[in-house]
């Protein structure tokens, strides 16, 4: 027996740090981002040709944990709104309008009722952006956190902490962070001298 090879073509530098690839809801298929303004891929992890997921210029979709969903931000759009999708990708709305700041990376939180996304400006030297949460019901995005840094990649532990990667105030690290989100408290996770 012979492992399949699977092609993701080189993925492009990008001016922000964006997820550009990751595993549908199921874990059967994986989606990558060939660029931007190109729209989202996917395909079966054991090899196909792939095929769009979702328009042109939108980007970092996530399933929901009870897999009947997909989010993601729409990069088309210079305001970055976020929407929400049946788990095909279709039947789209608009859970978080258009803005002066960036949407990025949005993340579901464990019980399927709201999203978490990073939120701020996008300077040319250092990106200055928070932790937002949405319901899925439309309601008011709120602000969780207020460091104003360079926040990514988060990651709900269970329905009140998540993890996410970030620089220090004097712009140390990256480094893992923990945030309780229904406090808004953060703490930076000792690692020794290791960097996330």
């Amino acid at each position: 027996f012979q492992k399949p090879t699977v092609h993701i073509p080189p993925l492009p530098a990008s001016g922000f740090i964006v997820r550009r690839l990751g595993f549908s809801a199921d874990s059967s298929q994986i989606w990558f981002n060939p660029g931007d303004g190109k729209p989202p891929m996917i395909m079966a992890w054991t090899g196909e040709t792939p095929r769009p997921l979702l328009p042109a210029g939108t980007n970092t979709p996530a399933w929901s944990p009870d897999r009947t969903s997909l989010v993601y931000v729409d990069k088309a759009n210079m305001d970055d709104p976020v929407y929400l999708a049946d788990q095909s990708g279709g039947n789209a709305r608009q859970i978080f309008p258009p803005g002066p700041f960036k949407n990025m990376n949005p993340a579901w939180a464990l019980d399927s009722r709201s999203i978490y996304f990073t939120r701020g400006l996008e300077p040319q030297d250092e990106a200055e952006m928070d932790v937002w949460r949405v319901p899925v019901t439309c309601g008011g995005a709120e602000r969780i956190t207020t460091q104003h840094l360079a926040i990514n990649f988060l990651a709900p532990l269970d329905l009140r902490r998540l993890l996410y990667v970030a620089r220090d105030e004097d712009r140390s690290g990256p480094w893992l962070w923990l945030l309780d989100a229904s406090s808004g408290q953060t703490t930076r996770v000792p690692s020794g001298a290791d960097q996330y």
